[in-house]
């Protein structure tokens, strides 16, 4: 089974916690998108996110150890697409980290 919808999903939370404005998290979102897949789905925010994300958890963690280092990347790219950092961001990134097993990257140490 295909980890992009979770993927998808993921890069969501983290545009929407990041940007109030709904143009500035499309843009970030496109923005780590970019850096995922070569053709992305449309940014849309699904009506129950947490439970779209907490489905997702263990096909991201099974991800391989590149395909983890890609995704966190792209989750960078969206938080400093704005070139602020808002706590519910970091936080999420925080949190994914953790639950993915992976190092939390430089910006947040």
């Amino acid at each position: 089974q295909s980890a992009q919808p979770a993927a998808t999903a993921l890069v969501t939370a983290i545009a929407a916690a990041g940007n109030a404005d709904a143009a500035a998290a499309e843009h970030a979102y496109t923005a780590a998108m970019t850096r995922l897949f070569a053709a992305a789905a449309p940014y849309a925010v699904p009506p129950d996110l947490a439970k779209t994300l907490d489905a997702g958890w263990a096909m991201l963690d099974a991800l391989a150890p590149k395909d983890k280092q890609t995704l966190i990347e792209a989750l960078v790219i969206a938080v400093q697409d704005d070139g602020v950092l808002q706590v519910a961001e970091a936080e999420l990134l925080r949190v994914t980290c953790a639950l993915l097993h992976c190092p939390l990257p430089p910006l947040l140490g």
